[in-house]
């Protein structure tokens, strides 16, 4: 027997039992359904609406030679967790400087329905502040950026809450 063959025999009696077994599952895992594709027959939890205002005040230490005449800007994203609503809002504000201080208050409103699957939800918190352009660092004197994930809030508030927070960073 062409020893070819035997080896082009021996591969094609592994792969192709091995490939039809990949291609076929004879016991498929159902794949999971995101909650908020998911039939309600299939969900169970508590229907919430809640909306409010997180304010976020940011305190920016400045390190870096950033000139007076170069804005700086902070940026404020909430979004509610558990995912199960797959909604997300931001808002953005230039700060005020004061020196080697600059400092922003960010303002984010919100209006949320969801279904509250854990009685755990909470307000989860991202920051981004930033000067110049990252992208186009050669067209300012100075290009800086500093993100951060803040402590959460929880539970969510109740309706019309302002929830306030107050963060300190350098840049």
């Amino acid at each position: 027997m062409n020893f070819r063959l035997s080896v082009l025999g021996a591969v094609l009696g592994v792969l192709t039992p091995l490939g039809s077994a990949l291609a076929e599952d004879p016991n498929p895992m159902p794949a999971p359904v995101p909650a908020w594709n998911a039939p309600s027959s299939a969900v169970t939890g508590t229907p919430v609406s809640r909306n409010g205002i997180v304010e976020v005040t940011v305190n920016v230490y400045l390190k870096s030679p950033i000139p007076t005449s170069q804005p700086i800007y902070c940026w404020v994203g909430l979004y509610p967790f558990p995912y199960y609503l797959y909604s997300f809002d931001s808002a953005q504000k230039a700060a005020t400087r004061n020196g080697n201080v600059a400092t922003c208050v960010v303002s984010v409103p919100y209006s949320w329905n969801y279904l509250d699957l854990t009685g755990t939800s909470y307000i989860g918190l991202s920051l981004s502040v930033f000067s110049g352009s990252m992208a186009a660092a050669t067209a300012v004197p100075w290009a800086r950026y500093a993100a951060r994930t803040l402590p959460s809030i929880s539970p969510i508030p109740a309706n019309g809450v302002k929830s306030q927070v107050t963060v300190s960073l350098h840049l």
